[in-house]
């Protein structure tokens, strides 16, 4: 092999090794997250400037609770509390051989149901002398009816008497309250009829 065919050789495969290594692949690795892009914030609203450097803060919303109930008792809205509110207010007993029940003026609703020919049974399953209570069984809304979540506050129509006793010659009772939540009017009616004490205990 003369020495021209050996230096064809060389430059060759110089040239085809320079060409292979200029066409490899190039593997690009990805930044990282948050690097090379910038990060978009909402931008945050500066409080308005005031006079002498003071700052404004917004007044707090202020639920309101209803009124109606017996002075001293303060405003409460959980169930609890609305139970000691109940009970402290201002109520009207319905009575009758039969049952006892007592309606709460402000909010127009329940807070006694006392079967007098019944007597309650205590948590040992024994007998008491209390006769049975049908709201405390199976718990009142103490609230009444309530208009997105707001309690209405009640009022009696006309002149509700503080005792309704019903008797054969006094046989019906109808008590009525009202409450207003702007434009609306409700009128809630409890209706009590007499009921024989005998005629109870023959299954009558």
């Amino acid at each position: 092999m003369d020495r021209r065919t050996l230096l064809f050789i060389v430059l060759s495969t110089l040239i085809f090794l320079i060409w292979a290594w200029m066409q490899r692949p190039t593997m690009t690795v990805p930044p990282p997250e948050g690097v090379g892009a910038e990060a978009t914030q909402a931008p945050q609203e500066e409080p308005a400037p005031t006079e002498m450097g003071t700052e404004v803060s917004e007044a707090p919303t202020v639920t309101e609770e209803p009124s109606g109930l017996e002075e001293g008792v303060p405003a409460v809205s959980s169930p609890v509390a609305w139970a000691e509110r109940v009970r402290r207010s201002k109520a009207t007993t319905v009575r009758s051989p039969v049952y006892e029940i007592e309606v709460v003026h402000a909010t127009a609703s329940l807070r006694a149901w006392r079967l007098l020919q019944y007597p309650a049974r205590r948590p040992n399953g024994q007998l008491s002398e209390e006769p049975a209570d049908l709201i405390a069984l199976y718990g009142p809304d103490y609230a009444g009816v309530r208009i997105d979540g707001r309690s209405l506050s009640w009022e009696p129509v006309g002149e509700v008497p503080q005792e309704v006793r019903l008797s054969e010659a006094n046989p019906e009772a109808t008590l009525q309250f009202r409450a207003r939540d702007g434009d609306l009017e409700i009128i809630k009616t409890f209706r009590f009829h007499y009921s024989d004490a005998q005629a109870v205990r023959r299954g009558a």
